[in-house]
C-alpha cells in the first residue's frame, strides 16, 4: 500500500507541480524581461539595431531621404508598445510601406531576414541587396520563422537579426542577450546591412 501511495504522489508533482513551476517560471522571466532592472549590457540589444538605423541614414545620399523614413521604437521589451502606437497613428501611410525592422544585429555572421505572409513578395529584392560573402551568410525566409520583435505591428515588416549557428545541428539562435554578455559589437556587421540597405533603397 505505501509504495502505491508514493507512486500515486510521484504520478500527481510529475502532472502538476512540475509543469506548474515552469509555467511560473516561464511568467517570471517574462516579467523581469518587461519590467525589472535595466540591463547595462546592451551592445546587440539593441545598440546595434539603432546604430545601424543612424549609419544608414549618414550614408543615404541626401536626395533619397525624402523618400525613406527612419523612425526608433521605444519600449519594445515591455510588449511593443512604441511600434504599437507608431502603427496605430500612422495606419494608412504604412499600409503598403516596407519596413525594416533592424533588431539584435551585431552579434553573429547569419543575418536573418524574417518575412511575413504579405512581405514574401520582397523576398528575391532583399536576397539581391545583401549578399552573402565569405563572413556573412543570408537567410530570406517566410516558411518556419517566428522573430518576435517591432516588425510584427506593421503589415509590411521584416524583421533582421544577426545570428549563429551551432556546429553539430546547425541550427541558428542568439545569446547573450538580456545578460552581462551582451557586449559583442561587431562594425562588420553594420556596414554590411548599411550597404545592402542601400542597394534595397536603390531598387525599390
Amino acid at each position: 500500500a505505501v509504495p502505491a501511495v508514493i507512486a500515486a504522489l510521484v504520478g500527481l508533482i510529475n502532472e502538476i507541480l512540475v509543469p506548474l513551476v515552469a509555467i511560473v517560471g516561464i511568467y517570471l522571466i517574462l516579467y523581469l524581461m518587461m519590467f525589472g532592472p535595466a540591463n547595462k549590457h546592451t551592445a546587440n540589444d539593441n545598440t546595434s539595431g539603432v546604430t545601424a538605423v543612424l549609419d544608414l541614414l549618414t550614408a543615404l545620399p541626401e536626395e533619397k531621404r525624402k523618400d525613406v523614413a527612419f523612425v526608433l521604437f521605444d519600449l519594445e521589451e515591455a510588449g511593443l508598445i512604441g511600434s504599437s502606437s507608431f502603427a496605430s497613428k500612422h495606419r494608412k501611410n504604412i499600409k503598403n510601406t516596407l519596413l525594416i525592422n533592424f533588431d539584435c544585429v551585431s552579434d553573429g555572421e547569419n543575418i536573418l531576414f524574417a518575412l511575413n505572409r504579405k512581405t514574401k513578395g520582397y523576398k528575391e529584392k532583399i536576397e539581391q541587396a545583401y549578399i552573402p560573402n565569405k563572413k556573412f551568410s543570408v537567410d530570406v525566409s517566410y516558411k518556419g520563422v517566428f522573430y518576435p520583435s517591432d516588425q510584427m505591428n506593421v503589415p509590411l515588416g521584416v524583421g533582421v537579426a544577426a545570428l549563429k549557428k551551432s556546429k553539430k545541428l546547425g541550427v541558428l539562435y542568439m545569446d547573450r542577450i538580456h545578460t552581462k554578455k551582451d557586449t559583442v559589437y561587431s562594425e562588420e556587421n553594420i556596414e554590411f546591412l548599411v550597404d545592402g540597405s542601400l542597394r534595397l533603397i536603390d531598387s525599390m
